[in-house]
C-alpha cells in the first residue's frame, strides 16, 4: 500500500492509539447501541478524556492545536468501529470550529470545554427543502440589522429553526428532505436493491449524469470534472483518432464523415 503522504510519524502514531480505543472501548458495544439507538455518554466523556475530540482546537481554547488532519485520523479509527458513534467527534469539530471562529471567547469556551470532554452534544442545522445537506447553497440566511438579526428563507427553513422539531421519514419524504421512507428493518435490502439497480445501468451514463448534477453544486470544479470526463471519452472515439493520424501523416484531418 503507498503511504498516505499527509500523515506523518505523530498522525500515525494518533491513529493507532485512536485503533486500540477503538477495538478495546468502541467495538464491543456496537450491535447494542445500534440496537437500543441510545448513545453511551460514559464512553463519550471517555473518549474526551483521551483528547479524541476536538484534537484540532487551538491550545488557547483548551484544545490540543493538532490541527484537522489530526480530527479526520481518530474520526476514521472510531468509524471503522462504529460509525454512529463516530459522527460525536465529526459533530463536535463542525461545531466547535464555528464557535471558537465566530463566537465570543467568554460565551463560548464553557461549550467548547464541554464538547471536547465528552460532556456535551451539539447538533448543526443544515437540510433545507430542495438544498439537502449542502452548505455551500442554503437559500436561509442570517444578516445582522442593527441591533437585531433578521433571518431570510424558506418557511420550512423558519420552522426548523424556530421549533428544532422531530421530523418523520414520511414528513421529509414530503419535504423533498429524502428520496423514500422504510421501516428500519427493511433499510439494508432497500439500499441493497437500489445500488444492485444502478449497477444495471450504464456506467458511462451514471458518470456523465453523477457529474452533470455537481455542476450544479461544485461550481467551477463540478464544470471541470464534467469537462474533463468528456474529453476522456472522445479521445477514444475513432474521430480522436483520426485527428492524431491526420497529424502524423502531415495532412489536413477528414472530419466530415464523423458529423452527427
Amino acid at each position: 500500500m503507498t503511504p498516505n503522504p499527509y500523515i506523518n510519524d505523530d498522525l500515525q502514531a494518533l491513529a493507532e492509539t485512536a485503533r486500540r480505543f477503538a477495538e478495546d472501548k468502541v467495538k464491543p458495544g456496537f450491535l447494542e447501541r445500534d440496537k437500543t439507538r441510545e448513545f453511551d455518554r460514559a464512553l463519550l466523556r471517555e473518549m474526551g478524556e483521551m483528547g479524541f475530540i476536538c484534537p484540532e482546537l487551538p491550545e488557547q481554547f483548551g484544545g490540543l492545536g493538532m490541527g484537522c488532519l489530526a480530527a479526520g485520523v481518530i474520526h476514521e479509527e472510531i468509524a471503522r468501529a462504529d460509525l454512529s458513534f463516530s459522527y460525536l467527534n465529526l459533530l463536535a469539530s463542525l461545531n466547535s470550529q464555528i464557535l471558537y471562529q465566530y463566537g465570543q471567547p467568554d460565551v463560548v469556551q464553557p461549550w467548547l470545554d464541554k464538547l471536547r470532554e465528552g460532556r456535551a452534544i451539539c447538533a448543526i442545522a443544515l437540510t433545507e427543502p430542495r438544498g439537502g445537506s449542502d452548505a455551500a447553497n442554503l437559500r436561509l440566511k442570517i444578516e445582522r440589522d442593527g441591533d437585531h438579526y433578521v433571518i431570510n428563507g424558506e418557511k420550512k427553513a423558519r420552522e426548523i429553526w424556530y421549533l428544532n422539531k422531530r421530523y418523520s421519514g414520511q414528513e421529509a419524504v414530503a419535504m423533498g428532505l429524502a428520496n423514500i421512507c422504510v421501516p428500519h428493518e427493511q433499510l439494508d435490502a432497500t439500499v441493497q436493491e437500489w445500488a444492485e439497480t444502478i449497477c444495471e445501468r450504464s456506467p458511462t451514463a451514471i458518470a456523465i449524469a453523477k457529474r452533470s448534477f455537481n455542476m450544479d453544486t461544485a461550481h467551477q470544479a463540478g464544470i471541470a470534472g464534467m469537462g474533463m470526463y468528456a474529453l476522456k471519452l472522445y479521445y477514444d472515439t475513432e474521430e480522436s483518432r483520426e485527428g492524431v493520424k491526420a497529424l502524423q501523416e502531415k495532412r489536413k484531418p477528414d472530419f466530415r464523415k464523423y458529423a452527427k
